[in-house]
């Protein structure tokens, strides 16, 4: 949700903003629902009610925020610090293990250099597509 929360805010960075105009942009990047994160972001004060204003043909409310002096960074970093100590830890207590097979989440993983697959696009002439399997 961190995204989600910078993304609104960088909407508020030039001034108030109305909560429609915002929530059409967060609809096409992110799946979470826009209300939430302005739930969120009031919450934590890190935004307010600027005013409400009726608008448009049907005259409907238009709710326009603003920032507070507050800053993102502190939640960042608790949040970081808890995703930290979940990823290094199991339920037990035991660290978990690094840099071997089941660590394959973290490591960019190909199968072949750009070397190698610009070289089997010319060989084939780019009439066939090339099929590429990755781990599962």
């Amino acid at each position: 949700m961190l995204q989600e929360k910078q993304f609104f805010l960088s909407c508020l960075e030039k001034g108030p903003e109305s909560l429609r105009r915002i929530s059409n942009r967060m609809s096409t990047r992110f799946s979470i629902s826009p209300a939430a994160v302005k739930n969120a972001l009031l919450k934590e004060g890190l935004i307010e009610l600027d005013c409400v204003r009726r608008e448009g043909e049907t005259q409907r409310l238009n709710h326009y925020f603003r920032l507070t002096d507050k800053k993102l960074e502190v939640a960042q970093e608790v949040e970081q610090q808890e995703l930290e100590n979940q990823v290094s830890e199991w339920e037990d207590g035991t660290p978990k293990s690094k840099g071997n097979a089941f660590d394959w989440a973290s490591k960019k993983c190909t199968l072949f250099s750009k070397m190698e697959l610009a070289q089997m696009t010319q060989k084939y002439h780019n009439n066939q597509p090339i099929t590429i399997y990755s781990r599962a």
